[in-house]
């Protein structure tokens, strides 16, 4: 039996697998230097969360304010739900196939969050294509109505662009509004 200093675990070990744990070895020691700089990244974070809640007009530290309540059509009061209300306004285009009497469109309506997505949408379809810009506040109950869904009352005055879109053999054409 070899004694400690004469055992030498690599006696017989090709070089290929001399190889592999040698980088099973590199592979620990960066995955040991990498969790040693997550210190570094977790101050990096909060102090970037700190600045994008200043300037969001919200506290940089402690938690955030209440939302507010958001009520469900037909729901009982005391079932209110505390939904946040996001701010801003929601765009969303939308093509409709023009076609004339007994004539079967060519797909039906598209929706999609701007013209260059529509674009590709439609561009499958030949044919004479209204579109539209629909622009309206980003409410639960907008959403729900802009969409047709039962029960929520659809809004007005949305629409803030049209025109007509022209599509032949794959290419999209659009008519400007005068």
């Amino acid at each position: 039996m070899p004694g400690p200093d004469e055992f030498d675990p690599f006696v017989g070990v090709t070089e290929d697998d001399k190889a592999y744990l040698d980088s099973h070895r590199q592979a620990f020691k960066r995955q040991q230097t990498a969790h040693a700089n997550d210190e570094e990244r977790k101050k990096a974070a909060e102090a970037h969360l700190r600045a994008t809640r200043e300037a969001a007009g919200l506290p940089a530290d402690g938690p955030l304010p209440p939302a507010p309540a958001v009520v469900v059509p037909g729901a009982p009061a005391s079932a209110a739900a505390t939904i946040p209300a996001p701010t801003g306004r929601l765009s969303i285009v939308v093509a409709k196939p023009d076609v004339r009497p007994n004539e079967l469109p060519p797909s039906t309506e598209k929706f999609a969050p701007d013209w260059n997505t529509l674009k590709e949408m439609i561009a499958k379809f030949d044919g004479t294509w209204i579109v539209s810009r629909h622009e309206f506040p980003v409410q639960v109950a907008t959403i729900l109505g802009f969409f047709g869904k039962d029960g929520w009352e659809k809004p007005v005055d949305t629409v803030k662009e049209t025109f007509e879109a022209i599509v032949k053999n794959g290419r999209v054409f659009r008519s400007d509004p005068a």
